[in-house]
């Protein structure tokens, strides 16, 4: 901000200074006067209620009525603390401006005024907080005249910010001048934040108590959390000193006897403080006490007598002293000999002692010099280069001592170790919570074996997957670097494929299923992942299995993390012969497709039993992707694939596998499939092992692509042609099963049922229809079809029961989306949603929406003649129908906003505008019970509402007027209405607002352009539902931001997202 804008605001906050009020003398309180304002005891000569307080300079509010608990103001300014020895401690606003990359999104400058008061120059200091700021405080002192001052405070890196550190990075301060009693601040920016607002996209500037206030680096992406900070006033009787106050003894301040008079630092004015000895207020006549030193903390060595005002220290009879531990104490008149003798042992010890510390002071500093070395030495700065460059990801991982891991491995014993590798050695170990461990020793004989420990470290710690291996922790304090990772117990992939006796032991089933489970780690890793990684070296053994037979893909010292704007790197060739991809050998370009080649071979391994190079093959043999390639081409696959798939007879999943390992191995790398594509065709295949009779649609959309590359075809035109048919027929079943799909098991309670078995819990179609009033004697194998259906979208889950007379039975129990279904869960159903949505009004618009689309007006009034909302008021079953969906919908987005949102703390009252019944509102309130609430909404809306505690029920119409409130909550309102309606509603808030109050909405918002992703599609599909009204959108938060301007808001907030809702903020 330019220097002349910033001092026009501060002319202009100057303007509003008040100026002092007038004295009226009480010399003492009367009977009966409070002392305290909810947890703030309140001493004389303050005081809260006439006849309380010396004089108008120490009257304070006490504002029960806006806060509980009560809060205590003098003027305008809450009091936090009050110090009869002259201090008052009160809240201190901060002034602030915030930037994002387009520039100013809000600002705020503050000032403060209570000319009865001087603000302490001793125990304050302003402060800006910023790596762009500069923050600037001018006012008025005591005698009138003017100051001005100032600090400026710069950064350009987040980790070049010291914690504790206010000297100009991130942090400045600068000491107020003596006699200030009012102030003005502002904040200002040069550049606006440019380049630094990631980390800090705002300013701030405050006065703030010393002691108080201690700088941390996270304030400079957080402080606005913080409501405000402590300031300190001193404060003084009237403008005498005490030799002139002394000679007028009825308004002498200082009534108690044992009190004495100090004349003000600040100038004019005196304050009072009980005598030495003495503690109370000496404000009250006879309330300054003796203490009793000797019932405390005191000096005395052997006994303490208490004195009026003072105390002393007596030694006992035959000893000689002034009693006092800091003095020479009381010493035995006869052991004078015995203390010299004591005097020189003592001294003996220390000397013994000291040379001791001294001698395990060095040797511990050249241990601390040797553990730097190894730090350089085992890439210590290129580790803290990747940490900046990652964001610090590393953070979740443990830094283990040598200590620890010695310990561990019983000193790295070699019976310890359970692989050896080409980057290291590792180790079983058991730390000492009795966690068992995998401790990998790394061999580093150069720079670049440096950087893959380092590399491997950087990975590691960026996934979070259930079948990658998991980093706990490193230790770089030793001469070769160490890893930890959680302990597989059961070997490598390749130890159970190729050593005699174990190959047999793997099942076609183990082996899909670790197919599928590693497939989907790679897919995680190319995708899913922070920042996508190619691990570069995927292969049998390094495959690790636990006891249940999961995968965990480990050994990640040669991957590579890719950029988001790259699709290939280039880079020196690095695997393992036989699973290297060929073009990525002979190029050098590292491609996501080089590790689907890898995975190739480990899928050729896992059917055939085969290692990946073999010397026993024939010569053209040795590499296995050429020999399964070549007998794939020539028909004879069964010719090579293991007898114990084979002997399990499934035949067209060993086919299918088999043709998925080919097109992984395809020479040219656009030929092979993406990771992703060959886990969901693993785990398709492994749903259809499982339950052949279900068709479960795990991914929609990709499946139903996936699908169809699994139909034969001729010609790439003629394969084209069947997906493209195959994937319309997936959409039409889709459409013409949601209706009855959805609605006809929430009519028949088919969930409910379900539930009331309890968790977990299966039970047959015949066992539901002996609860429902069927009177068709086929209902239980008709009812037994749609619940297959339900179970195959993922509504249900389904056992088999095999009766003795060898018939199978199914048996469905929740699956987790069901349970959305389920009546009356305590604010998480969806279950009215339905009713709702097919009820013949709704459901019948739809047919309308080409009419509306060519001839105008809303697919609602097309159906049935009139507005929903005339329909509502008409027909009250519906408008039952539409207050119950929506209450219920409420619940489940209020639950979220409720755990992100923090907009509703410190408000004394809240208008729920289109309220409906109250349910938003009371959640609320139920968190927030000091707020009040007004819920508004239609007359017949608000009549069925319930009662609720602390909550007024007000019907009117919100174009006409809404009620007062210190905040005015708008939830799915303003998608019904046009901008010219929103703005009207806009300007009724604004009238309904005090000055600083906010309008908070919450509302489905657009993004800007179309997304793929969840919330993007429900506010799609919420912004063509809108179709029913007769103006409603969904609006984005460019068009948000228009309104506020529009309704002349100052200031315009997004702040959070509940599921595909967003929170708004309007700011009066």
């Amino acid at each position: 901000m330019a220097l002349h804008e910033m001092l026009v605001q501060l002319i202009t906050l100057l303007i509003a200074i008040l100026s002092a009020r007038a004295i009226a003398a009480t010399s003492q309180p009367k009977p009966g006067c409070p002392t305290n304002c909810g947890n703030l005891s309140i001493p004389f000569p303050f005081g809260t209620s006439d006849g309380c307080y010396l004089d108008d300079s120490f009257f304070l509010t006490c504002n029960d009525i806006q806060y509980n608990p009560p809060r205590t103001f003098a003027g305008d300014e809450q009091v936090l603390d009050i110090s009869v020895n002259g201090h008052m401690r009160v809240a201190s606003n901060f002034a602030q401006d915030c930037f994002n990359k387009s520039g100013l999104l809000f600002k705020k400058s503050t000032n403060f005024s209570l000319p009865n008061f001087v603000i302490s120059s001793t125990r304050n200091k302003f402060t800006a907080v910023g790596c762009d700021t500069i923050g600037v405080a001018a006012g008025v002192g005591s005698e009138g005249q003017n100051y001005a001052i100032g600090c400026v405070s710069f950064c350009n890196l987040f980790e070049s910010v010291d914690n504790g550190s206010c000297s100009g990075f991130g942090c400045c301060q600068t000491s107020m001048p003596q006699g200030a009693t009012e102030f003005a601040v502002v904040v200002g920016s040069i550049w606006n934040h440019a380049n630094i607002s990631d980390f800090n996209p705002c300013g701030y500037a405050f006065l703030v108590e010393e002691d108080y206030f201690n700088f941390s680096n996270l304030d400079l992406k957080d402080f606005q959390n913080r409501e405000n900070v402590p300031m300190v006033l001193d404060w003084a009787i009237g403008n005498e000193t005490c030799e002139e106050a002394k000679k007028n003894s009825s308004s002498y301040a200082c009534r108690a006897v044992n009190s004495d008079c100090y004349n003000s630092p600040n100038g004019l004015g005196y304050f009072c403080n009980c005598s030495g000895g003495y503690q109370g207020n000496p404000y009250l006549i006879d309330d300054c006490q003796d203490i009793d030193e000797c019932e405390i903390s005191n000096p005395c060595v052997k006994k303490c007598k208490n004195l009026p005002g003072n105390f002393s220290c007596p030694c006992p009879e035959g000893y000689d002293g002034d009693g006092r531990k800091d003095g020479t104490g009381c010493q035995y008149k006869g052991s004078i000999l015995l203390n010299v003798s004591l005097g020189l042992s003592i001294s003996l010890l220390v000397l013994v002692v000291g040379s001791s510390w001294i001698y395990w002071i060095v040797k511990k500093r050249k241990h601390m010099k040797l553990k730097e070395k190894f730090f350089l030495q085992n890439g210590g700065l290129m580790f803290q280069q990747q940490l900046s460059r990652h964001e610090g990801s590393i953070e979740t991982a443990k830094i283990f001592t040598i200590e620890d891991l010695k310990k561990a491995t019983k000193n790295y014993d070699e019976s310890k170790v359970i692989g050896r590798g080409g980057f290291g050695t590792v180790y079983k170990g058991v730390l000492p919570d009795n966690t068992v461990v995998a401790i990998k020793k790394s061999k580093i004989s150069d720079q670049n074996q440096i950087e893959q420990f380092i590399n491997e470290v950087i990975v590691l710690s960026q996934i979070n997957h259930r079948n990658v291996v998991k980093l706990l922790g490193c230790c770089l304090e030793t001469e070769v670097p160490l890893l930890v990772y959680e302990f597989i117990t059961n070997g490598t992939l390749s130890y159970h494929i190729h050593n005699e006796g174990r190959a047999t032991s793997l099942s076609w089933e183990m082996r899909l299923k670790i197919a599928a489970e590693t497939a989907g780690a790679i897919a995680y890793l190319h995708s899913a992942a922070s920042t996508p990684i190619i691990h570069r070296d995927i292969k049998s053994t390094n495959i690790l299995l636990d006891d249940n037979y999961t995968a965990k893909v480990a050994d990640f010292g040669a991957s590579k993390l890719v950029p988001v704007d790259q699709a290939q790197l280039t880079t020196l060739v690095q695997g393992t012969f036989g699973y290297l991809d060929p073009e990525y050998f002979h190029s050098s370009q590292l491609t996501e497709k080089s590790d689907v080649y890898s995975f190739g071979v480990l899928l050729a391994e896992l059917l055939t039993g085969e290692m990946a190079l073999s010397f026993v093959r024939p010569e053209k043999d040795r590499n296995l992707a050429m020999y399964f390639d070549s007998l794939m081409e020539e028909g004879r696959l069964f010719q090579i694939l293991d007898h114990r798939p084979v002997n399990e007879g499934k035949f067209e999943q060993l086919k299918e596998v088999a043709e998925l390992a080919r097109r992984c191995l395809r020479v040219k790398r656009e030929e092979r499939p993406t990771m992703k594509e060959v886990a969901m065709e693993l785990e398709g295949l492994r749903v259809m092992e499982k339950h052949p009779w279900v068709n479960v649609n795990l991914y929609p959309e990709e499946t139903e692509l996936l699908l169809a590359k699994t139909i034969p075809s001729d010609g790439y035109n003629n394969g084209e042609e069947n997906r493209a048919q195959l994937k319309v027929e997936a959409k039409k079943a889709s459409i013409l099963n949601k209706h009855e799909l959805n609605r006809k098991p929430v009519e028949l309670e088919l969930f409910d049922i379900i539930a009331q078995k309890g968790s977990g819990a299966h039970i047959s179609s015949s066992e539901i229809v002996s609860q429902l009033p069927a009177q068709n004697p086929d209902a239980a194998s008709i009812l037994d079809r749609m619940l297959c259906l339900l179970a195959s979208y993922s509504l249900l889950t389904c056992s088999l029961r095999t009766h003795q007379d060898g018939t199978v039975e199914r048996l469905y129990g929740l699956a987790p989306a069901g349970k959305f279904f389920v009546r009356n869960q305590s604010g998480r159903s969806l279950a009215s949603m339905f009713p709702f949505a097919y009820h013949p009004p709704i459901w019948t618009a739809w047919f309308h929406l080409k009419d509306a689309i060519l001839e105008g007006d809303n697919i609602f009034k097309k159906a049935c003649g009139m507005s929903v909302f005339q329909f509502m008021n008409a027909d009250p079953t519906f408008n039952s129908l539409f207050n119950k969906s929506m209450a219920d919908m409420s619940n489940i987005t209020m639950l979220k906003l409720l755990e992100t949102y923090k907009g509703f703390e410190g408000l004394g009252s809240l208008v729920d505008v289109g309220g409906g019944i109250g349910t938003s509102l009371n959640m609320i309130i139920s968190k927030y019970p000091f707020i009040k609430g007004i819920n508004y909404d239609l007359p017949h809306v608000i009549q069925s509402a319930p009662s609720y505690p602390g909550i007024e029920h007000v019907g009117g119409d919100m174009f006409v007027s809404i009620p007062k409130g210190e905040a005015i909550m708008v939830k799915n309102v303003f998608h019904n209405w046009n901008d010219e309606r929103c703005l009207k509603l806009l300007h009724n808030c604004y009238e309904a607002l005090p000055k600083k109050g906010k309008v908070i909405i919450i509302d489905f918002v657009m993004p800007l352009i179309p997304e793929q992703s969840t919330s993007a599609k429900v506010a799609a599909l919420m912004d063509i539902t809108m179709l029913n009204t007769p103006s409603g959108k969904e609006r984005t938060v460019k068009e948000f931001e228009a309104l506020c301007k529009g309704a002349r808001f100052s200031d315009f907030n997004s702040i959070s997202s509940a599921h595909a809702f967003g929170v708004i903020e309007f700011l009066k």
